[in-house]
């Protein structure tokens, strides 16, 4: 109960949600995370074999790439990102993984293993302006 905000456990340091029930759509996840503190936040991004849609809903991410690219807001990355990692303050985020052949379906691309970082307006332009908009806007 007395540490400082710097060395609190990941379970003190975040509130995560997921949907009471699983997706309908298999190879679909979501997960919401909401940072409850102040303090900077530099952590490694942990390979997963999915495509992962990581959407800013406060302003406070900063992804770095293998490749020492910097991406504020919502990014999308591929397969086994390899040197990814997120930064930022004051996180809340949404995270949508998507199996590979849904991302192709529903994303309009297809990612390498180890590939690039996407921001959303890159990837969806104007639509993905509105929907991060209309995802501020929800009151959950």
């Amino acid at each position: 109960m007395g540490s400082a905000e710097g060395t609190l456990t990941p379970a003190a340091r975040w509130d995560i949600t997921t949907p009471a029930q699983a997706s309908r759509l298999p190879g679909v996840s979501l997960a919401g995370f909401r940072d409850r503190t102040t303090s900077p936040l530099d952590l490694p991004v942990i390979p997963y074999p999915a495509v992962t849609l990581a959407i800013d809903l406060g302003n406070g991410l900063i992804v770095d790439s293998a490749r020492d690219r910097q991406q504020g807001g919502s990014v999308l990355f591929g397969l086994s990102p390899g040197a990814v990692r997120a930064r930022g303050q004051n996180i809340d985020a949404l995270q949508i993984r998507l199996s590979p052949v849904i991302a192709h379906t529903v994303l309009g691309a297809s990612l390498e293993p180890g590939g690039e970082i996407i921001s959303l307006d890159a990837l969806w332009g104007r639509g993905g302006t509105q929907l991060l908009e209309q995802l501020r806007a929800a009151a959950s």
